[in-house]
């Protein structure tokens, strides 16, 4: 349970960076090199974030509760993992939520860890695979199944699938605010690396 809470932790940090909800300000962005889709700003008065571990298992659940009276403006799921080098093999930027396929937009450019290892981390609007489900996009509990994450291509290669998070912003009907994003891909471990090399 420990080692699965620490994949989360990590995914969580390599994916989401830093996310600021602040009062007027004027847009969600990324960087310049990973445009956020869609590109227009996302207003809401509130966020939630999720997320599950997904090392060495082959499905895993992300569960979050839409409050009453609030709905769903948007939702930005994010997933990281890490490829061993040799054979550093590419990340996996194709996995499947609640049946459906997605491929996600990579967050920078990646990173080495030391010299053993290179961590990816993905980034994919899924707004509409939320709303087709239970309850759509108002109140409620939400649950969205994470399979075919495949950073552990062949046996003994040693990538992880470290895990996959959320953001999901929402509406109550209060004084809106801007959601502004900054993301990234900051690989953080206690038993880990201690430097990084951009690629």
């Amino acid at each position: 349970m420990d080692r699965k809470r620490s994949n989360l932790l990590r995914a969580i940090i390599a994916c989401m960076g830093l996310m600021l909800l602040q009062l007027n300000s004027v847009a969600i962005n990324a960087a310049d090199d990973v445009p956020l889709s869609p590109t227009t700003a996302s207003m809401g008065t509130d966020i939630l974030t999720a997320g599950t571990g997904m090392e060495l298992v082959t499905s895993g659940d992300i569960n979050f509760n839409v409050p009453p009276g609030a709905t769903i403006v948007q939702v930005l799921l994010y997933w990281e993992g890490y490829m061993a080098v040799p054979p550093d093999l590419p990340g996996d930027n194709q996995i499947t939520v609640n049946g459906t396929d997605i491929t996600g937009v990579l967050l920078t450019k990646g990173f080495t860890i030391g010299s053993s290892a290179k961590s990816y981390a993905y980034r994919d609007d899924i707004t509409a695979i939320v709303a087709s489900g239970v309850g759509g996009l108002g109140p409620g509990n939400k649950t969205l199944t994470i399979t075919n994450m495949n950073f552990e291509v062949t046996s003994g290669d040693g990538g992880v699938s470290d895990g996959a998070g959320v953001m999901v912003i929402l509406d109550d009907g209060t004084d809106k605010a801007d959601i502004a994003l900054r993301e990234g891909n900051d690989f953080a471990f206690i038993n880990g690396f201690l430097n990084r090399t951009d690629i």
